[in-house]
């Protein structure tokens, strides 16, 4: 039983922390769901269970419902802009690398949102995981007809909203290091040049940290808030601070480090040669699932 129960884990972990992260946009809420599985399946009679990992992605999928629930609530008291935390996934599958990190994408996470827990279950197994409308209406618990009709009003909500990163790696860095350069040096034309005139800035920082407490819109505010109150602090912090470059959520993120610890993490969204939305995690609590190993 033992032996049966670690092979399902080790086979599927990494799928199932992938559906539960996209479901709840907590890396700690994901690992948490997949290790509360594996409980509950080592308390069951596995000779009664037809198929094992059918039964994991059942049981992960209806506590990420559950969770969903509950999170409504949680971010409607948050502090400033919520943005999904930054999560690490292990690439298992080399075929649909593109594919899964646009499906991993913070801009991608925060449209999520706009869908109601069904149409988010029933759009990520089929769009995502492949899994046919037969199979997650058994794992929900509805007809194969709704879930096809949940997850095509996922779709049109979605619709335009979807906005994907389509440069390679290394051009990602590219814009990423001329944005921390004319920070540093608190170059507002510089600044101005790499965003759109419509450019987004989102800044995660649950109240914990220094950050805007909005969203801010619009290259000129963006640009005014990064001289005055970003450029500021490496002015007063210079020797501290310094700055690297790992990957999450399927980009490229440039991490603010201040005495070895990470303070920031920033991503860009290019489109047409230019910076169209930035978000920055300050929240410590969600900066430590960001790995530079």
């Amino acid at each position: 039983m033992q032996e049966t129960i670690t092979q399902t884990y080790q086979q599927n972990r990494s799928r199932l922390i992938g559906l539960a992260y996209r479901m709840t946009g907590s890396s700690a809420e994901a690992e948490d769901i997949v290790n509360e599985v594996f409980i509950k399946l080592s308390e069951q009679d596995i000779s009664t269970i037809d198929n094992i990992d059918a039964w994991v992605f059942r049981a992960t999928t209806n506590l990420c419902l559950d969770h969903l629930k509950s999170a409504k609530v949680t971010r409607e008291t948050y502090i400033g802009p919520w943005l999904p935390e930054p999560f690490q996934e292990e690439k298992q599958n080399p075929d649909r690398i593109h594919e899964l990190d646009q499906s991993l994408s913070i801009a991608f996470m925060l449209v999520l949102e706009r869908l109601s827990p069904k149409e988010r279950v029933s759009y990520i197994l089929h769009d995502i995981f492949h899994f046919s409308f037969d199979d997650i209406a058994n794992m929900v618990d509805e007809s194969a007809s709704a879930c096809r009709k949940q997850a095509s009003r996922a779709r049109s909500k979605l619709g335009k909203n979807v906005i994907h990163q389509e440069l390679e790696k290394h051009e990602q860095k590219k814009y990423a290091q001329a944005f921390f350069d004319a920070v540093k040096h608190g170059d507002t034309e510089a600044l101005t040049d790499l965003l759109v005139a419509d450019a987004v800035f989102y800044s995660d920082s649950g109240g914990k940290a220094a950050a805007s407490l909005k969203v801010l819109t619009g290259a000129a505010d963006i640009a005014k808030f990064f001289k005055y109150y970003v450029a500021k602090s490496f002015l007063q912090a210079e020797s501290n601070r310094n700055y690297t470059f790992t990957e999450y959520n399927g980009a490229v993120g440039l991490i603010i480090k201040e005495e070895g610890k990470v303070i920031s993490g920033l991503q860009f969204i290019i489109e047409d040669g230019k910076i169209s939305q930035i978000y920055a995690h300050r929240n410590p609590d969600k900066l430590k699932y960001i790995s530079l190993h």
